[in-house]
């Protein structure tokens, strides 16, 4: 990223984290401590895992975005693996039968159009929808079909990190700002950590001050910050690392 992109996107963070924070006091100010209870409540807010919990284990509908080539089709097909593993060996197969999976293919094309993909974590039927960079300009009318919304962040390269930062910044102005009432959970996963020096993740994470534009989010409807309505997590589609903790906070 060129030093003259980097003023700009400093300045589209701040604003956002002020206005969010502006919302939140307005909305303080406005609602009652018992009307933030029942709002709390209705939401399916139970105190742990994801916020956006369903009852009686019905379909969670995820939206996956991300720019080109962020790893999105490899994390897919390696939560459709973790999701198949965790099944067997709850039904106490033998370490045999889950080692004679086909093996886990990495090399992946770019999804053209929208991909789906269903699997089941722990008695939580999940329902993935992939929508290829190419169609970004539609993102926001998957929004509303969706509870959660994956966003995957490519940080191996920090140098064309201003593309996938507006995209991100756009996502949350939009849900911020959308009519629709009731929040969507957010996961900001910092794909191919396991190529990514731990100084180069730190920029990313430091410079679009990733966990502050989460908390914001959350503020923005009223929520704590425990209520883990948008989270950051560092993972690998790779590897696998961190998939099984994505799949837990998702379900």
């Amino acid at each position: 990223m060129t030093d003259q992109g980097k003023p700009a996107l400093q300045r589209q963070t701040t604003n956002l984290i002020e206005k969010a924070a502006r919302f939140n006091d307005i909305s303080e100010k406005k609602t009652s401590s018992r009307d933030k209870r029942a709002n709390f409540l209705s939401l399916g807010f139970f105190g742990e895992g994801n916020p956006s919990r369903a009852l009686f284990n019905q379909t969670k509908n995820i939206l996956v975005i991300g720019c080109k080539n962020a790893g999105k089709s490899l994390l897919l097909r390696n939560i459709s693996r973790t999701c198949e593993v965790r099944t067997l060996r709850k039904l106490n197969k033998n370490q045999n039968t889950i080692n004679s999976l086909p093996a886990l293919t990495i090399q992946t094309v770019p999804t053209i159009g929208v991909e789906n993909v269903t699997c089941t974590f722990d008695n939580q039927p999940l329902a993935f929808r992939e929508v290829g960079s190419q169609l970004s300009p539609m993102w926001p009318s998957y929004f509303e079909q969706c509870s959660t919304i994956v966003f995957v962040l490519d940080v191996s390269n920090y140098s064309k990190i201003a593309g996938p930062a507006t995209e991100i910044m756009s996502m949350l102005h939009g849900l911020m700002t959308s009519q629709s009432g009731k929040p969507k959970s957010i996961a900001i996963v910092l794909n191919k950590s396991d190529v990514a020096s731990a100084e180069d993740v730190e920029k990313v994470t430091t410079f679009l001050r990733l966990q502050e534009l989460c908390d914001a989010y959350t503020k923005h409807f009223g929520l704590p910050e425990e209520s883990h309505l948008a989270i950051v997590l560092e993972i690998s589609s790779s590897t696998g690392y961190n998939i099984q903790e994505l799949l837990t906070w998702l379900s």
